[in-house]
């Protein structure tokens, strides 16, 4: 597991992710996202679980409601210690967007 990105203040931290991509479908306390480099195979897709724990935030720093999570949007994951749910799915421990804006990009 890397290091939760999201601090208690709302500031990026190091660690790196455990996936990289861009989310291609948000439903209830789920999200789906595209990963991985495209000269890899191709992406690869992974349903998460957006948890009550799950911390969202923004590269910059400030918290995002999970409300707020939209298809386009490119997201980094962090996996929790204890990532899966008693019906099989991924939990995340933490999500960073871009941006709140569908289509913006990693500074």
């Amino acid at each position: 597991m890397a290091a939760d990105p999201c601090t208690e203040e709302g500031q990026a931290a190091s660690g790196p992710p455990s996936a990289d991509g861009r989310i291609a479908a948000v439903d209830s306390n789920r999200i789906t996202l595209e990963a991985g480099p495209a000269g890899s195979g191709g992406p690869r897709t992974i349903v998460l679980v957006v948890a009550d724990k799950t911390r969202i935030c923004t590269v910059y720093g400030g918290y995002v409601a999970p409300g707020e999570l939209a298809v386009g949007q490119r997201a980094r994951i962090w996996l929790a210690p204890d990532s899966q749910s008693k019906n099989g799915l991924t939990v995340a421990a933490a999500i960073m967007v871009a941006s709140t804006k569908p289509g913006d990009d990693w500074p």
